[in-house]
């Protein structure tokens, strides 16, 4: 097999976390998996993680480079432990490539924090960015570089005590930072608080310092604040007037149980403050928590027995972050904080259903559902006959997003001679048949109708095997009038089953998917008769 070289942009370890970032390059296929294998001396495997390949950065078809994200926590290190990734391929070949250990990262308080910045990943970056010619672009994060090295630093006491300062309240947000929907609607609710004279402090994870971070805003200046020690945060926010708490998402966040335990702890301590859930996603119902089981099939929350022996052998990303893999404590933990709440947001009824499912002993009265706002109205398109199905994916496809379905969809249709185009307006995490498929790459959401005439598109894919707990994608399809296919499941197939251009995909199979394409192109397009 080809020789495939490993180039870590970052990779780094404290408090038996560990994180790193980088790209691996060969010749032929991209693996289909690759896993970070720890040895406790030269032969037993301690642990094994599966990496996230692609994640939110480009893979570099030209040169053959794929990136990779790591998150992965370790019991122990010493001089004996050696770290590995393991390279596996669609028919189970596999190169393992031995990896130097991560970098120890100081253990004392982030007085100053920056000097702890991956500051490698930053210059390589910024070369690139030089040589591909975006100068543009590179003075962008130069100036952002600089303002969070200038404006981090401070101890959790000092933030606070700088975002608090002429406010007559605050708000504690809880949210990860790894972009996406989640992050879109903590944009809007502080936007909110600030012009309601409240001040909203965000407690997130970051990544690359390995560290919880506060992040607060007077007039347009953010500064930062960070810390390991999550029990300091908590004991800070009790001299500060928050008198309510956004759970938005904690996806990422290491040892994740721990959080919601002082977070609990915290809130019963100081009953007059008021909890509002946010439920973005499932991982208070499962870590997978996507729903997806370890044979990346939506499992519809099966019996205990069930979920635990799943869960032993579950691949999703983040599940080594999470201390105790039992589900019934899993769940248990969770219920702690959110029989709390006194408002527990769903964005649709679909996801309110799978809540109650997993913790029947919530108190019903306050789940609510409410959908979300759109990003923005966008126009209907006009919609091209050009003799086949032009179909649209839309956004980053990743595994769960269905790229393994557009995928198969592509080769059936290509092997069979089926005349029918696929256009990813977006990015796809697996590589698709030119001949029949294009990737259009990043786009701004407003552009939409124009892309989708241009390539004259005439029908919409959504080909998530995941159960959405709102889906922007689908509400902007379903906004530009176009005909769409989609799984029955989660607040998209919600949707499509009241929407009078859709189709609900009975079987995850190409022929299937294919023929509801063709049932929707044969009803709407080609007669023309859309309602």
């Amino acid at each position: 097999m080809a020789d495939w070289k490993v180039a870590f942009d970052s990779f780094r370890s404290t408090n038996r976390i560990i994180h790193g970032w980088g790209k691996i390059a060969g010749d032929g296929l991209f693996p289909s998996r690759v896993d970070l294998e720890i040895y406790d001396g030269e032969a037993l495997v301690t642990k094994t993680t599966p990496a996230i390949i692609n994640g939110n950065k480009e893979t570099n078809t030209k040169t053959n480079e794929m990136a990779f994200i790591i998150y992965s926590t370790c019991s122990s290190h010493h001089k004996n432990t050696r770290y590995f990734l393991n390279l596996v391929w669609f028919n189970n070949k596999s190169i393992r490539v031995e990896i130097p250990p991560p970098q120890q990262i100081n253990k004392r308080h982030f007085l100053f924090g920056h000097l702890d910045h991956p500051w490698k990943h930053y210059i390589n970056r910024g070369w690139r960015l030089i040589h591909q010619g975006q100068w543009s672009l590179f003075f962008r994060k130069l100036i952002n570089m600089g303002r969070a090295a200038f404006n981090s630093g401070l101890t959790p006491k000092k933030l606070l005590q700088w975002a608090s300062r002429g406010y007559k309240n605050c708000a504690l947000i809880v949210d990860h930072d790894l972009g996406g929907g989640a992050n879109i609607y903590r944009t809007r609710i502080t936007d909110e608080y600030r012009a309601n004279g409240a001040s909203p402090i965000i407690l997130t994870a970051h990544h690359g310092l390995i560290s919880y971070q506060l992040i607060g805003k007077r007039n347009r200046r953010y500064r930062f604040a960070h810390t390991r020690d999550l029990n300091e945060v908590f004991s800070e926010l009790s001299k500060t007037d928050v008198n309510e708490v956004i759970f938005n998402n904690i996806l990422s966040f290491p040892y994740p149980l721990t959080v919601i335990e002082t977070l609990s702890n915290w809130l019963k301590a100081n009953p007059k403050i008021k909890l509002t859930f946010l439920l973005h996603d499932f991982y208070c119902i499962c870590p997978s928590w996507l729903l997806l089981n370890n044979n990346r099939s939506y499992c519809d929350i099966p019996k205990i027995d069930k979920c635990s022996t799943c869960i032993a052998t579950n691949p999703a990303p983040f599940l080594s972050l999470a201390e105790n893999l039992d589900i019934t404590n899993w769940r248990k933990t969770w219920s702690s904080l959110l029989i709390q709440a006194n408002e527990i947001r769903c964005f649709s009824n679909s996801s309110r259903n799978l809540l109650i499912k997993a913790h029947p002993n919530l108190d019903h009265s306050v789940i609510t559902v409410i959908p979300h706002l759109p990003l923005s109205k966008l126009r209907p398109i006009h919609l091209f006959d050009s003799g086949c199905p032009v179909v649209c994916v839309i956004g980053h496809i990743s595994e769960h997003k269905g790229s393994k379905i557009v995928q198969a969809l592509a080769h059936y249709a290509y092997s069979n001679n089926y005349k029918l185009r696929i256009i990813v307006v977006g990015t796809i995490d697996i590589q698709l048949p030119p001949e029949i498929a294009v990737v259009n790459g990043p786009y701004e959401q407003i552009d939409l109708p124009e892309i989708l005439e241009r390539y004259q598109v005439n029908i919409g894919l959504f080909p998530s095997i995941c159960p959405e707990t709102f889906s922007f994608v689908t509400t902007e399809m379903m906004e530009m009038k176009l005909p769409i296919a989609s799984f029955g499941l989660g607040a998209q197939g919600e949707k499509i089953t009241g929407y009078t251009r859709g189709e609900i995909i009975p079987f995850q199979t190409p022929e299937s998917v294919l023929e509801s394409i063709n049932n929707l192109y044969e009803q709407y397009i080609k007669t023309k008769k859309l309602p």
